[in-house]
């Protein structure tokens, strides 16, 4: 087990500066989840460092990089599966 009793430079928002998980609604201009999963997965490493790298796509790795990208950590996960979630 793992833990941290904080992260410097990465707070947790309140209220409304609080990120949000999924974005719904119908609006203009709205980008899919695969659209914008595939511009941040291009962005990653040339312009964007992953200050964490989490081995293993496991339950407890995907819910520890989900709750890291809410916080606004830069993070990659590596899984030796094909799939996430398969180990």
């Amino acid at each position: 087990m793992t833990t941290i009793k904080g992260l410097e430079g990465h707070e947790e928002k309140k209220g409304r500066k609080q990120g949000r998980g999924a974005i719904h609604g119908a609006f203009k201009d709205r980008k899919s989840w695969q659209e914008l999963k595939s511009k941040k997965e291009a962005r990653l490493v040339y312009e964007d460092q992953p200050y964490c790298v989490i081995v293993c796509g496991g339950q407890d790795g995907i819910a520890l990089g989900a709750r890291l990208q809410l916080l606004v950590v830069p993070t990659i996960i590596i899984e030796s599966n094909a799939r996430a979630g398969d180990s």
